[in-house]
């Protein structure tokens, strides 16, 4: 008899399972059909391609005039060594909607930040053990709505006793050129969902506040990266703190685009702004915990790609552009 009650509760079990698994691919497979782009689309359909090249004033004939503009002006910098490459100032034109002025003063503020990092990193190196073990920042498979992809952080999950900030500040680099090898993704931006659970005080205590400031006014400034929503979730009292530490170097409109979720209503305010359909289990959807795929899990490539990037700058730090290399191969 004992038996028999076993086996029923194992059938029920599997019949449970299956109704669930069932459901989640009916929604997943509805959301998809109307809406859905994989994070690896290079390219979108006709009517949205359309409607998102207006929108940053891209044609043919912007393109070449816009890139022989900017080719132009960063030509004329004497003391910047520039990328000319097509596939890099794209970039910096989408981002800034095919103004050229705006693309060059982006770029002279990327090379500069380049050199500040590398004068902080100068004597530094980050194990890979370090950063194999720290996997932080994921893109989900699927993008939104307005076809940005979404990128999650989790803010708790990097220990400063074992990598600094500014070491952290230059993963983040890498993961954003990971995220801009797509071009729907320099067209269509990032949503980022910063997921601030196990984020401690003795995390905030070892910042920097200055760097912080620059990080926050990089990301808006320098990089080209189109930022569409910040999500907060998970918030911890010390969040605050953080939060008005980084308030002076928020644009207005990045303060318009920050989005701070509350902790125990069941995921609702979230999923009113995000699909549960492309969200992970762990934030109210339907997705695996293990489907984000992590930016900085290839790192030694993307270092070699960094320094390859690293033949261009200021020409005054030439030489140790030349010999930079921060990720320490394991012993």
């Amino acid at each position: 008899m004992e038996d028999m009650e076993q086996r029923l509760l194992f059938c029920w079990d599997l019949h449970t399972k299956f109704i669930h698994d069932l459901i989640k691919m009916l929604a997943f497979s509805q959301y998809n059909v109307t809406t859905q782009f994989a994070f690896e689309a290079t390219s979108l359909d006709n009517e949205s391609q359309k409607e998102v090249l207006e929108r940053i004033g891209e044609t043919e004939e912007s393109r070449k005039q816009c890139l022989q503009t900017l080719r132009t002006s960063l030509q004329e910098l004497h003391d910047i060594e520039p990328c000319l490459d097509e596939r890099f100032l794209l970039k910096f034109l989408r981002v800034s909607k095919f103004d050229s002025e705006k693309a060059l003063e982006r770029i002279k503020r990327f090379y500069k930040t380049q050199e500040k990092l590398l004068t902080s990193l100068k004597s530094d190196s980050i194990p890979l053990t370090v950063v194999r073990s720290t996997p932080y920042v994921f893109a989900l498979p699927y993008r939104c709505k307005d076809y940005s992809a979404i990128c999650v952080v989790k803010m708790g999950a990097v220990d400063y006793s074992k990598i600094s900030f500014e070491e952290r500040f230059f993963l983040d680099i890498l993961a954003i050129e990971k995220l801009l090898e797509n071009p729907t993704t320099q067209m269509c931006g990032v949503t980022i969902i910063l997921d601030f659970s196990g984020f401690k005080l003795s995390s905030l205590l070892v910042i920097n506040p200055r760097i912080v400031i620059d990080y926050v006014s990089d990301i808006q400034n320098t990089f080209p990266l189109r930022v569409k929503e910040f999500h907060i979730i998970n918030a911890p009292s010390v969040f605050r703190i953080l939060y008005q530490m980084c308030y002076p170097a928020m644009s207005k409109k990045t303060r318009n685009r920050l989005l701070i979720h509350p902790k125990d209503d069941d995921w609702k305010s979230l999923l009113s702004c995000i699909p549960r359909e492309i969200l992970p289990e762990e934030f109210g959807g339907v997705l695996p915990q293990t489907s984000g795929m992590n930016l900085i899990g290839n790192v030694e490539e993307m270092e070699n790609r960094f320094c390859e990037q690293l033949k261009f700058g200021c020409v005054k730090s030439k030489q140790q552009r030349m010999s930079m290399k921060l990720i320490a191969p394991d012993r």
